[in-house]
């Protein structure tokens, strides 16, 4: 599966999953990610077939994009070639995972 490819899946797949997802213009002088999910977080696809590589990348990735983005948390989603959407890999550092647990803590809970 081709990077575009798999962009264009994921996207599907968050929409799917009623997660509002955004493809940033592809045409900005800087790279701002791949796709903007959820209001505040950048995620960098990567289809590879060496997930560990795919994972390093993805990471330093999306940090770079989330701040070129002005939003607070940056992911990378890693697929690799013969598994299906649902095996992909979600990472990011545990910084940004504290991040998008606070914004989703209810208050009282």
């Amino acid at each position: 599966m081709d990077g575009k490819r798999f962009e264009y899946d994921l996207e599907k797949t968050f929409r799917a999953a009623g997660v509002r997802a955004v493809r940033p213009r592809q045409d900005r002088p800087v790279d701002v990610g791949d796709l903007h999910v959820a209001g505040d977080v950048v995620v960098q696809a990567k289809a590879w077939k060496n997930l560990a590589e795919g994972v390093r990348v993805g990471v330093a990735g999306a940090q770079a994009q989330k701040r070129r983005a002005g939003r607070p948390i940056g992911v990378a989603v890693v697929k690799q070639g013969g598994k299906r959407m649902g095996e992909a890999v979600v990472a990011m550092p545990l910084s940004d995972f504290i991040l998008l647990l606070q914004s989703r803590e209810t208050p009282g809970q």
